[in-house]
């Protein structure tokens, strides 16, 4: 993975570009656009902490007399607000974010079309945008939503942890890393307890990655229910031998990001999947106890699908603007503008994951992203941890569940993934 070092020490002396290239600027004589948002798109965009890529979106309100008016809320709020603002007469907010595992096709019916602002006032090269992602956000031959950001992920490891148990190097396959979390779930030099991996509990996106390893997805893109039960039998087995084995976290069942996050820096995991983007949050020298000692790399499959075989989920935002908006035509000068290559570029000095695969060529984020390529890998392969239908948090509730049940015992694994199916089906169906 080349040198591993802080955030800021990473950044530092790589200058951030001016937006250019972007015609069609509105002027918009001090209006304001209220953006929904996560607080991850503000600080990507905005460039909050003095990453190197600036602030994007600053530069284009000056540049358009415009005032940004942020909400930032977490996921589930987040979607619950946007939904509510866009069945009212008239919404509060001018462009929003969503997430691809809300973007189903009742939800996005509530969205602006925008193909006409794409034939009048269009994207530079729209085409290279991850067209697989364009095509989720498309309802009835119509684009209703434009990708922004993807969260791809990938393992980190914590290379002094590793080094203090003599392990050499990441594990390649998904049997050898199970052995490795085991290995490192010990007592540190420092006196502190260390688990070999972590995850977050509450959430059905890293359930998924492990999954994956066994190449067995939870619902496939055909709405298939546990297409290879045997391979989730497989991942719910291998959770509860790690938890058992206390190389998973005791408190895994209610384990959320931030505390995953705060482990990793904290030397209390020695390995987890999360999104490559955390790579400067585990090695930030302000509040990582390792700075430049954690490393990023694709997550590892089974043997049996092949040599050197890795598998990642990714979920994706993109941007839409509500039927009801006020202000469409600012909002649509705003996404086209942070759309741009040199946006895109610039949203991935600041960590974002980038939807042009070209950002990945470019010089800056090759010298800025010590895992630029293993994240380009990784999304050649990924997939979404749940399709776009109805019922899919739903469904993904109940994976979570599920496991959780398993972790503690509840539930062998194999009562765990019938029971799961009985559950799930029903929901596709409707």
């Amino acid at each position: 993975m080349g040198q591993d070092v802080s955030r800021r020490a990473l950044l530092a002396g790589v200058a951030a570009a001016p937006l250019i290239g972007a015609p069609g600027v509105v002027r918009a004589q001090g209006r304001a656009l209220n953006i929904l948002s996560h607080r991850v798109h503000r600080s990507v965009l905005s460039g909050e902490g003095g990453s190197t890529g600036g602030d994007i979106a600053g530069d284009w309100a000056k540049a358009n007399n415009a005032q940004l008016n942020w909400t930032t809320f977490d996921v589930a709020p987040l979607h619950d607000r946007l939904f509510r603002e866009a069945s009212l007469a008239e919404s509060a907010f001018d462009v929003a974010f969503i997430a691809n595992a809300s973007a189903v096709p009742r939800s996005l019916k509530l969205m602006e079309p925008l193909d006409h602002y794409l034939k009048s006032d269009g994207i530079e090269d729209f085409a290279e945008i991850a067209p697989g992602m364009v095509k989720a956000m498309t309802v009835e031959g119509a684009i209703q939503a434009i990708p922004f950001r993807h969260a791809t992920t990938g393992l980190h490891c914590n290379t002094a942890l590793f080094a203090e148990k003599g392990v050499a190097a990441p594990p390649v396959t998904i049997e050898e890393m199970v052995e490795v979390a085991k290995t490192l779930s010990f007592t540190n030099a420092a006196g502190v307890p260390v688990a070999g991996f972590s995850m977050e509990g509450v959430s059905y996106v890293n359930m998924v990655t492990l999954s994956m390893a066994w190449n067995a997805p939870f619902i496939d893109e055909n709405l298939t229910v546990l297409p290879n039960e045997a391979g989730m039998v497989k991942t719910f087995a291998t959770i509860r031998d790690l938890f058992v084995a206390r190389a998973l976290p005791r408190n895994l069942p209610t384990l959320r990001q931030d505390e995953v996050i705060t482990q990793m820096q904290t030397g209390r995991a020695a390995m987890c999947h999360f999104a490559f983007g955390r790579y400067f949050a585990f090695n930030d020298p302000g509040k990582s106890q390792y700075p430049g000692k954690i490393v990023s790399v694709p997550p590892p499959a089974s043997r049996a699908l092949g040599d050197g075989a890795i598998v990642g989920t990714t979920e994706f935002w993109s941007f839409v603007i509500p039927r009801n908006a006020r202000n469409k035509d600012l909002a649509w000068a705003f996404v086209r503008a942070m759309s741009t290559r040199e946006a895109v570029i610039r949203a991935a000095l600041n960590g974002n994951g980038p939807v042009r695969a070209s950002a990945y060529e470019d010089s800056r984020v090759k010298a800025a992203v010590p895992y630029a390529a293993a994240e380009a890998r990784v999304l050649a392969v990924a997939r979404p941890p749940l399709p776009a239908f109805d019922r899919a948090i739903e469904a993904g509730d109940a994976l979570t569940q599920t496991v959780q049940a398993v972790t503690i015992g509840q539930m062998t694994p194999e009562q765990g993934v019938a029971e799961l199916k009985k559950r799930v089906a029903p929901m596709v169906k409707s």
